[in-house]
């Protein structure tokens, strides 16, 4: 089960239902913000506040990658069978605590990972780093003691302070790393999590099914076999509003995050782009804000050169929605808010 690398394209992660889902949400924030402005507040780069009524802070991961000794079968499932069912359940699960565990036609919400997983996660980096001393002869002091805060720095923007990753961020890191490893995941599995063999064949199977998309039942894509961590954290003066991250997928360290910006001739030049108009989600106040996709490259224990990030622009069509359905999330948010 070693995990082929192959390179992830910017739709691969940003046209499937749930990040339409949180992409409404980011709307629905940037006009509480826009609210909240208005009474002479803006919550600063370190506050819980950027948030909106639609998200309390929530964060989605496959469910195979749990194994099913750690979950309680009678509590917390819901299941789905189309598109419209899965945002229902979605849209109620940002409202509870804890992580989302999505299966093929369940998803199971408020579910606590275990602090075992920092383990598993701290031990593959450490493997991941002994594993790129090849010419080097291997010493007992070569093994660093990672916390789980090393995890979490290799998995989000260098920008983000540790004080403010929150139990949400690094649990989402630390499971990442089971997504980008899942091989050395089922080997540690046995150790850390006291899996016998009948259990470890069962999270081995799952893990297989876990890394394939998870489409309705008339097929149309939810969401891809990684996790999206969409958090309540400006963390950065140009996020308006929190980003959400994405992670698990690609090589060690690769990540993405999205979040909505002031456009300014800076960005435009980022994105290699000049003209900003399809790109516009917001005029609201005279300040024209779009959607600023970030793919980060796979780094070497947080150190990331600054000019290989991509930068994008995210426009309705590029998620596969209509202009009609951005009109409608605005006029639902500003009506919500109290904003006409």
């Amino acid at each position: 089960m070693v995990k082929v690398f192959q390179e992830v394209a910017k739709e691969d992660l940003i046209k499937n239902e749930l990040f339409r889902i949180l992409f409404e949400t980011q709307i629905d924030s940037l006009y509480r913000i826009y609210m909240m402005a208005k009474g002479g507040y803006s919550p600063d780069i370190h506050s819980e506040d950027a948030k909106g009524e639609l998200n309390k802070g929530s964060f989605f991961i496959p469910g195979g990658f749990i194994p099913s000794t750690l979950i309680n079968h009678e509590e917390n499932q819901e299941r789905f069978f189309v598109k419209s069912g899965f945002r229902k359940l979605i849209f109620e699960s940002m409202q509870k605590d804890g992580a989302t565990l999505v299966y093929p036609r369940k998803i199971i919400n408020h579910f606590s990972i275990p602090s075992t997983y920092w383990d598993i996660a701290k031990t593959i980096l450490n493997l991941a780093q002994v594993r790129g001393r090849k010419r080097r002869k291997i010493k007992e002091s070569v093994f660093q003691n990672y916390s789980k805060y090393d995890v979490t720095r290799s998995n989000v923007p260098s920008y983000i302070d540790k004080g403010d990753y929150g139990t949400r961020l690094v649990i989402s890191a630390c499971t990442a790393m089971t997504l980008i490893d899942p091989h050395r995941y089922l080997i540690l599995s046995e150790k850390f999590l006291n899996l016998d063999y009948k259990r470890r064949e069962e999270l081995e199977k799952n893990i297989i099914l876990s890394q394939e998309k998870i489409y309705d039942s008339k097929g149309e894509l939810l969401i891809p076999p990684y996790i999206f961590n969409a958090g309540v954290t400006r963390h950065h003066e140009r996020n308006i509003t929190a980003p959400i991250i994405i992670m698990g997928y690609g090589e060690f360290g690769e990540f993405a995050t999205f979040s909505l910006e002031k456009i300014t001739k800076d960005l435009l030049v980022a994105c290699e782009i000049t003209e900003s108009d399809d790109f516009v989600l917001s005029n609201y106040d005279e300040k024209q804000v779009g959607g600023v996709f970030r793919m980060y490259p796979p780094t070497s224990f947080g150190k990331r050169r600054r000019t290989s990030i991509k930068t994008h622009l995210i426009s309705p069509a590029n998620i596969g929605m209509h202009n009609e359905d951005l009109e409608r999330i605005t006029y639902e948010a500003m009506e919500r808010y109290h904003l006409r």
